[in-house]
């Protein structure tokens, strides 16, 4: 097995680990979801911190050592098309992300949700909550999670803020928590 790989995806996660340290989780189109550590990342003089953010599409490349990924390079490929973004399109794009990575498999290549997630950053950019609640139903179905009929004959009475509530029951029903960026909805 090669150590050293190299793939492009997008950001969805990240989280503080030790002082200077970060875990990193990234979707890649044809690796699934990887988690790395970036060792050093959060240090003032690391280059890689701006390139580590959430929605960026990049190519990484890491080292794998046991079952641990290490982040080796980091190039930012595209930034999210959110031009001076208000608190709905980051809660949206947070919400989105958190649902990803709780339902998401690990190192299993989803190549229908990768299209899926880039197509709902454009669709959080343009703020349209028909075609967001309609991403929601579509990564129930790719992932396998036939939502409840409840849900789509809401949908489909155009009904859209009831029907996003739904879909957040029942998200948190899938994963059996809360999801934390709920309550930037609020």
């Amino acid at each position: 097995m090669n150590r050293y790989q190299s793939l492009q995806g997008i950001i969805i996660n990240k989280r503080a680990f030790q002082e200077a340290d970060l875990f990193v989780t990234v979707f890649s189109k044809h690796q699934g979801k990887i988690r790395c550590k970036a060792k050093g990342a959060k240090n003032i003089k690391s280059r890689r911190i701006g390139s580590l953010e959430l929605g960026n599409v990049v190519k990484i490349q890491t080292y794998n050592k046991g079952d641990m990924s290490w982040l080796n390079e980091v190039e930012t490929l595209k930034n999210p098309d959110l031009d001076s973004p208000n608190l709905t399109q980051i809660s949206m794009l947070f919400y989105f992300f958190e649902l990803l990575n709780y339902l998401l498999p690990e190192k299993e290549p989803n190549p229908k949700v990768y299209d899926l997630t880039l197509k709902t950053m454009k669709i959080i950019s343009q703020q349209n909550l028909p075609l967001f609640v309609r991403a929601e139903i579509l990564l129930c179905q790719y992932l396998g999670f036939g939502p409840p009929p409840e849900i789509i004959k809401s949908y489909q009475s155009k009904n859209y803020q009831q029907t996003q509530s739904l879909l957040n029951s029942y998200f948190e029903n899938l994963i059996q928590k809360p999801l934390q960026s709920l309550k930037l909805f609020k």
